[in-house]
């Protein structure tokens, strides 16, 4: 990580420790767009319009819970999709190219994953926020023209983790993941021709009953 991308990291958290404290985070937030908007680290366009929006509120506004949670979110996805890239083999990375229907489908569908993990009650707060924090990582992709589907598959990889522990309880959010990893998979040539999962992945959820023989 660059000097800018780890100074953007450490103001966004300084931003959730204000608002948890019900303090403005005026200064540092107007110190974080001056970062985002300096070209020495290139940023969705996602991000950059959250963080102009809150940039542009009052002095004393505080943010809400939900508002620095969601750039908290937003800052821990573009990490991630960073760190995808990265660990990459060397060579032309697989990525999709997506009509604007199906684009428009897609984030669809992750604006449902979102809200299912966030009314769900089977989730810890770790678990609700690396399932959110993909979630946002997946819409970074799906908008730009070339997508990265490494983090598609890394997204395919959580929600079957989480399916395998919680079943069929979860079934709506692993449905819309499915339907994500198989257009995604479609419009990336370098696995469009190769045979696709049925599924997302699953680990076996633990029995519930023990046997005592």
């Amino acid at each position: 990580m660059n000097d800018i991308a780890s100074e953007v990291e450490n103001l966004v958290h300084s931003i959730v420790w204000e608002s948890e404290r019900h303090r403005s985070a005026f200064g540092q937030l107007k110190t974080l767009q001056l970062l985002v908007e300096s070209g020495g680290v290139t940023y969705s366009e996602r991000f950059r319009s959250l963080v102009e929006r809150y940039a542009e509120f009052d002095h004393d506004i505080v943010l809400s819970d939900e508002e620095a949670t969601a750039l908290k979110l937003m800052v821990d996805a573009e990490k991630l999709i960073a760190g995808s890239r990265q660990s990459s083999v060397s060579g032309e990375l697989a990525v999709f190219e997506l009509q604007t229907e199906e684009r428009d489908l897609l984030l669809k569908r992750c604006e449902q994953m979102r809200k299912i993990v966030w009314s769900s009650t089977a989730f810890d707060g770790p678990h609700r926020t690396r399932l959110l924090r993909r979630i946002s990582a997946m819409e970074i992709e799906i908008q730009k023209e070339k997508g990265l589907f490494d983090v598609i598959l890394g997204g395919i990889s959580d929600f079957g983790e989480t399916s395998g522990k919680f079943g069929n309880d979860i079934k709506p959010l692993t449905d819309r993941m499915r339907e994500v990893a198989q257009i995604t998979r479609k419009q990336t040539p370098d696995y469009a021709e190769l045979p696709a999962p049925e599924e997302v992945p699953q680990l076996t959820p633990p029995s519930s009953e023990q046997s005592d023989d």
